[in-house]
């Protein structure tokens, strides 16, 4: 009886639920892999004893063993709810006021240790986006456009700089390019405040991938307070510039993987008609030059395109230095070092340098913000050799096809010179006052395999544009000529105008005929681009 007591009491000890088995059983592989760490590194600094004091040695040992109980202590001290976020990577999704839903990606950071200043803190970061808006691109593209932003004290530009860039690159070029908007702060309110009025505004770019906005891991950046002065900058300036350093480099090294190269902007520039198929072109003429970058823009930090095997370089060099300069000096500094040695004389080191930087005979992209992040700061330079005229050839040609318009043309402009254009930019079909039933028909020449039509009207200052649900594109698939008689032809509504005065219809479909068709009155509208691929 006496036995049977201790049997049980013993049974009741050894007892142990299945949470506190998981967390034994967790503890002791995070003790088994730390401890096989301690050996690997002993070896390996053991293999260079001749080069390591034993004093060093004994400390790095004792960093381990120091890394190895605390991380034991993190695992058994965090919280349900700490312990979920780490698990959970995509959050729910987060609803926008106009009803639609993005997803939020969530990465939260075990350390906060900004304090090892021994290497270059970009070897300490996790570079995981905190917010995430929009899926991006799922496959590598030709060009990726990064622009950070930060808060400017009553004034944006970045809305102006987006409709500039979507508005002047082909429509053919869409697919082929990838934007990133880095808002560079860590308010999470600000962050997504502003994500929903992007998203409100771009809402067709974010939708088919080609805009995404993401924003910085919270404890990404490191403590400006302690940069020691230079340059002779306040302390205000000093913080301001280097944290500019820092965003470019973590804007950079997110998008590289995106595309073959990485174009940097600012969030105040406007661009040039057909900027993306300029620089393709440019890249192509010079694809068997060793270069730093190509340049579009009398500006360091704008306009300035990288292959993107370069970008990893480039960061570390940005993260190493980036209390010491300004970007545009640091970058000045990375593109001496790569083209010059000490046996060259002045004159040659400055012809070198200007190889390994091929700048295009005019300027792609403008600066347009007078009022700087920096308060008080304003800046009123503008890139002289900028121009609005296109820099290069729309190379997409919409199927031959006869055109057939009940709207009536506003002089000057002509419903077969519009749709020619092909979504060039140079060529407008301008209405009068439009009634219910209007229309503008496509018909083919012979039926088309279509992907995409994309229809956008509205001026540069979104004027004239067709107002949410006034119309709408249908098609019709393959018919006869007999058959083309309109009494028999059956369309169908593939795509109704937005807020934004666009239609883009998604198609895989041999179609005949496309037609524009008014479904409410209208004053005059500017017809600006249409596209059919």
């Amino acid at each position: 009886m006496l036995a049977s007591h201790h049997y049980r009491s013993i049974r009741k000890c050894l007892k142990i639920s299945s949470v506190t088995k998981f967390k034994v059983v967790l503890a002791l592989a995070c003790l088994v892999l730390s401890l096989g760490a301690i050996v690997i590194n002993t070896n390996i600094m053991l293999s260079v004893r001749n080069s390591v004091s034993p004093e060093k040695l004994h400390k790095s040992l004792q960093n381990e063993m120091q890394h190895m109980v605390k991380h034991i202590q993190l695992l058994s001290s965090k919280t349900n709810e700490e312990k979920e976020l780490l698990e959970v990577y995509h959050k729910p999704r987060m609803r926008l006021q106009n009803g639609r839903s993005i997803t939020t990606k969530i990465n939260v950071q075990q350390s906060k240790d900004d304090d090892n200043d021994t290497v270059p803190f970009f070897f300490q970061k996790n570079f995981t986006p905190l917010f995430v808006l929009g899926v991006g691109r799922t496959e590598k593209v030709s060009i990726s456009i990064g622009i950070p932003s930060v808060k400017r004290a009553g004034v944006t530009y970045l809305y102006k700089t987006l409709q500039s860039i979507f508005r002047n690159m082909y429509p053919i070029s869409e697919d082929d390019v990838s934007v990133v908007v880095f808002l560079a702060e860590t308010d999470t309110k600000f962050v997504k405040s502003e994500s929903s009025k992007i998203y409100s505004e771009f809402t067709r770019e974010v939708d088919c991938g080609l805009l995404q906005i993401i924003s910085p891991p919270k404890n990404f950046y490191p403590s400006f307070e302690r940069l020691p002065q230079t340059l002779g900058d306040p302390t205000n300036r000093l913080q301001w510039r280097s944290k500019e350093v820092v965003d470019a480099a973590f804007l950079m090294f997110y998008c590289h993987n995106k595309a073959q190269y990485y174009l940097m902007l600012e969030d105040d520039v406007t661009a040039a008609k057909g900027f993306i198929t300029g620089m393709k072109e440019f890249a192509e003429q010079n694809s068997d030059k060793d270069f730093a970058y190509l340049s579009f823009s009398g500006f360091n930090s704008i306009g300035k395109l990288f292959r993107s095997k370069d970008v990893p370089v480039w960061v570390t060099f940005f993260l190493s230095f980036y209390g010491k300069k300004p970007i545009d000096w640091l970058m000045i500094d990375f593109v001496h070092m790569k083209a010059c040695h000490p046996e060259l004389t002045a004159d040659q080191c400055r012809q070198a340098t200007q190889n390994v930087k091929p700048h295009s005979d005019r300027g792609y992209f403008q600066h347009i913000g007078k009022s700087s992040s920096l308060t008080g700061k304003h800046q009123e330079l503008v890139d002289s050799s900028f121009s609005d005229r296109q820099v290069a050839n729309n190379p997409h040609e919409n199927p031959a096809a006869k055109i057939i318009a009940t709207m009536k043309a506003k002089e000057g402009s002509n419903v077969d010179d519009w749709y020619d254009d092909s979504g060039g930019l140079n060529q407008h079909f301008q209405s009068r006052s439009l009634n219910v039933g209007d229309n503008i028909v496509i018909v083919f020449d012979r039926p088309q395999l279509l992907l995409k039509i994309l229809v956008k009207t509205g001026t540069a200052t979104e004027e004239m544009r067709l107002k949410e649900g006034s119309a709408v594109i249908e098609v019709t698939q393959a018919v006869s000529m007999t058959d083309r008689d309109k009494t028999k032809i059956q369309y169908q509504i593939c795509a109704t105008f937005d807020s934004k005065g666009t239609a883009q219809c998604l198609l895989n479909h041999t179609i005949s005929m496309i037609r524009i068709r008014m479904l409410k009155t209208s004053s005059s509208v500017w017809f600006d681009t249409v596209f059919v691929q």
